[in-house]
């Protein structure tokens, strides 16, 4: 029985097949009408314009022709390709002038009946520039107690941004993807992705930047033997502290410290603004390099010794 399936099965498959090719071969051949949905693409601007707003990405027209036709539209990259090369300013334009510049091949034999959903657009057009904006970190940088954050900075701290002038300009800086706040306690670097401000119409360049962060150790240190300096003292006079030299406590960054000089540190007294004869004591103003600051001068009061040369 199941041997006598088999043998009947066989021709009636054959012709269940061939009456579908059959059909096939008819239903392509007759003319139907059908929406397609086709990207909408803007392929060559003006040199020196761009588009100041995005047009819209896709465009649903009518299209009557054989079945086969439809279906070879279907498997082909079919787009509204728009050229703009002349247009050197904004205006409103209506599809079904351009049709001209609908991509799809003549042997399809397909007419378009109607131009379904946008039927017009609106083309804003700007002047193209480009210019270099300061790149700008989305989030911040906290480092944990007891630590100190010395440097901070892009392997790129500039970057072009390229699009249109009326929107470039309004564009102080562009800005990172955001970074975390957790707390740091260590140097690290990171590659962060620059944000387009508007992708489509603007292109930023390059793309992504690496940030570099030190981190260091918080620590107190005593620098000595750093010498007063006595400012703006008038030539006929011979002025100098005593003691000559104070010693500092300093904080900062454990390498920061461990590197710095006495030389480097400031201790002045500016004699016009701060000597008075009946004065005896005299206060010192330090100034210390950057990520360094002062806790204590070992003395904190000075004295002055005047004499005519």
């Amino acid at each position: 029985m199941f041997k006598n399936f088999r043998t009947n099965i066989k021709p009636l498959i054959g012709s269940v097949v061939f009456a579908l090719i059959l059909w096939f071969m008819v239903a392509t051949e007759k003319t139907y009408s059908h929406q397609i949905t086709i990207p909408l693409e803007i392929v060559r601007m003006k040199t020196g314009k761009t588009l100041l707003d995005p047009v819209p990405e896709n465009v649903t027209i009518e299209v009557e022709g054989k079945g086969r036709s439809l279906i070879g539209a279907w498997l082909y990259d079919v787009a509204f390709r728009l050229e703009l090369a002349n247009f050197d300013r904004s205006r409103s334009i209506e599809l079904k002038d351009y049709l001209n510049f609908l991509d799809l091949p003549s042997n399809f034999n397909l007419k378009v009946v109607e131009v379904i959903e946008p039927t017009s657009i609106d083309l804003l057009i700007d002047d193209l520039i480009t210019v270099e904006k300061p790149v700008r970190m989305s989030g911040s940088i906290i480092p944990e107690a007891g630590f100190t954050m010395i440097h901070f900075g892009y392997d790129s701290e500039m970057v072009k941004i390229r699009g249109p002038k009326s929107k470039v300009q309004k564009i102080d800086a562009v800005m990172t993807e955001l970074v975390g706040n957790e707390k740091r306690k260590s140097s690290f670097s990171q590659e962060l992705v620059l944000v387009n401000p508007e992708p489509g119409i603007m292109e930023v360049s390059p793309v992504r930047v690496r940030m570099d962060v030190d981190i260091q150790r918080l620590v107190e240190h005593i620098i000595y033997n750093i010498p007063i300096k006595i400012k703006n003292a008038p030539a006929h006079l011979n002025v100098t502290a005593t003691p000559p030299v104070l010693a500092l406590k300093v904080k900062g960054g454990e390498k920061v410290v461990a590197a710095i000089k006495p030389e480097e540190i400031i201790a002045e007294i500016d004699f016009p603004s701060h000597y008075r004869p009946d004065v005896k004591n005299y206060a010192v103003s330090i100034v210390t390099p950057t990520h360094i600051s002062w806790i204590e001068s070992i003395p904190q009061i000075f004295s002055l010794q005047v004499k005519k040369k």
